[in-house]
């Protein structure tokens, strides 16, 4: 009987520590302020969801679950879809932010999505250095919260993202 609580006992901390796998589903996004809506949409042209072509499509006003057929979005991009039914909408309708929760040096863990244009971050860009924790089988650098902060500074629009390392700050202007 101890050798079988001990073999449930590891399952179960397996599964626990066990990093979760996409879902790649279509998903609504809701600034805080609820007066803006992003859907994040899949085209449906390919079998493969992670190999489809997705958009992002930015309506003002609270739509849920989906907008009527007839609604039309303030701005729409492409949309690099990883899988993870996540992101952040700025108050304005005007910044959507994607951040990876797993850190990749070369590769990047932040997209700011704009009308005018597409930003990211590889993890280099954060200075994270030594200050990484390992999951089952990536390096996680957000905090506890991974919260992300809309801000400005010097009247230019920034992110807050709270790091293992600190806080980090990103210009949402493009070109920049």
């Amino acid at each position: 009987m101890k050798v079988f609580t001990l073999f449930i006992a590891l399952i179960i901390s397996i599964n626990l520590s066990a990093d979760q796998p996409p879902d790649w589903q279509d998903y609504v996004v809701t600034s805080k302020n609820r007066k803006w809506t992003a859907l994040i949409s899949r085209d449906h042209t390919i079998q493969e969801p992670w190999r489809d072509n997705w958009t992002l499509s930015v309506y003002e006003g609270f739509k849920y679950p989906f907008p009527r057929p007839d609604f039309v979005p303030v701005w729409s991009r492409t949309y690099e879809h990883h899988g993870y039914s996540e992101g952040i909408l700025s108050d304005d309708g005007e910044i959507f932010v994607y951040v990876e929760f797993w850190y990749r040096e070369n590769y990047p863990v932040i997209k700011i999505y704009k009308k005018d244009c597409t930003l990211s971050k590889n993890g280099s860009f954060f200075n994270i250095g030594e200050h990484l924790e390992k999951s089952t089988s990536h390096q996680l650098w957000l905090d506890g919260s991974g919260e992300i902060k809309f801000l400005s500074i010097n009247s230019k629009p920034y992110i807050k993202v709270q790091t293992l390392a600190g806080d980090r700050y990103v210009s949402t202007t493009c070109g920049e």
